[in-house]
């Protein structure tokens, strides 16, 4: 069923995709397994623009994933794609909670060009809801861990610097 799941997925019918890989779920005894088959069917829903009931099922794949002793880097990226829908759904407090959580497991794995991109968004979040010194705070610790684990000629360094400078000026 998860193959067929990947079928129709591949043909771009995502109804009938989810359809098959929600049935697959409680038929698979891997619990790996589940939460790659739980990715793919938040992923769909995310498509298909049922962004709530994507981080629901993103949290089922969570919880799914604690169970499994594999790298902090799987969680971090679930993180991320919940944060991606709440910013859709245009709650930036949900989504900067959730970006703070991946940015917390990318640097726990060490993925620093994976996590600081998302600390940068809850900092442009900070800029845009007209929270100064919050955005100032938070740009100042991103330019110093982009600095330190990225180098000063990275591109994510020079963003943040650029940023920290644009806020300070204000």
């Amino acid at each position: 069923l998860k193959a067929y799941g990947a079928a129709f997925e591949t043909m771009g019918d995502k109804k009938k995709a989810i359809e098959q890989y929600e049935k697959s779920v409680p038929l698979i005894t891997d619990t790996k397994e589940v939460s790659e088959a739980l990715a793919n069917i938040a992923y769909l829903y995310s498509q298909l623009g049922e962004y709530q009931k994507s981080n629901e099922i993103y949290t089922k794949c969570l919880e799914t994933l604690s169970q499994v002793k594999l790298p902090t880097i799987r969680p971090a990226y679930t993180y991320q794609y919940i944060a991606e829908n709440y910013e859709k759904m245009g709650d930036i407090e949900a989504e900067n909670k959730a970006r703070m959580r991946a940015y917390d497991l990318f640097a726990k794995s060490r993925a620093y060009i994976s996590g600081i991109p998302q600390r940068l968004k809850v900092c442009d979040n900070y800029g845009k809801a007209n929270k100064r010194e919050q955005a100032i705070q938070c740009y100042e610790v991103c330019h110093q861990m982009a600095s330190q684990y990225l180098g000063k000629d990275h591109e994510i360094t020079k963003q943040s610097k650029e940023l920290l400078d644009k806020y300070q000026s204000m």
